[in-house]
């Protein structure tokens, strides 16, 4: 196994705030805005870093495919959609749409940070990128 590093740009945004000056009143909605970048193969000085753990035979690719879940999720005074999990990172187009449909059809076996009382599934992204080496 090898690490790559995704870099990566995040940004939230308020969509609506129904709190009074009351304790405990009120809701917070917001969305957060994900955006990958860049794909390195050497790890750099940045604040939005992911560190992926891939395939030694992937490592030696020029492309790869990030599988992306965005959910919503929050609690009893908000919720904040467009959270997002790197679900797996492959080699082919074709892997990443079987993967993508099996978080649809509910046979995704991993962790599921989109199932949960105040959570649920948004959608499933697929992002091509190609691996820089520096």
């Amino acid at each position: 196994m090898k690490d790559i590093y995704l870099i990566y740009e995040e940004k939230d945004e308020i969509i609506s705030d129904t709190r009074t000056e009351k304790k405990y009143s009120g809701y917070i909605k917001s969305k957060r805005y994900f955006t990958p970048k860049l794909l390195l193969k050497e790890k750099p000085d940045s604040w939005n870093l992911e560190t992926l753990s891939i395939e030694d035979k992937l490592y030696k690719l020029s492309h790869l495919y990030l599988v992306i879940v965005r959910y919503t999720d929050g609690g009893t005074f908000g919720c904040v959609n467009g959270y997002w999990k790197i679900i797996d990172v492959v080699q082919s187009n074709k892997e990443a749409e079987q993967l993508k449909q099996s978080v649809f059809n509910n046979t995704y076996s991993k962790y599921k940070p989109w199932k949960g009382y105040f959570a649920s599934l948004d959608d499933v992204e697929i992002h091509r990128m190609e691996l820089i080496k520096e």
